[in-house]
């Protein structure tokens, strides 16, 4: 489930809402999802690596990256 504040209203005439990929904060609730698998090797200290990941998919393969935003969003979670 995705926190009601990641919703924002979709410029589509078939969809009511969007899931709103520029916030900054909980991703894709990775906070949650993290807690449950991070007891797993090959992802122990690796969220940033997951949350990369997740957006790489979802605007590769799931919406489309019709804004470039890959580009800056990956510029920004690599300079932390």
């Amino acid at each position: 489930m995705w926190s009601a504040k990641h919703r924002r209203k979709s410029q589509d005439g078939w969809r009511k809402y969007e899931y709103d990929i520029k916030q900054k904060h909980n991703l894709f609730n990775l906070d949650s999802l993290y807690r449950k698998i991070s007891n797993k090797p090959f992802i122990k200290e690796k969220k940033q690596e997951l949350e990369i990941l997740m957006m790489y998919f979802w605007l590769h393969e799931i919406e489309g990256d019709e804004e470039n935003y890959w580009e800056e969003y990956l510029s920004k979670a690599l300079s932390f």
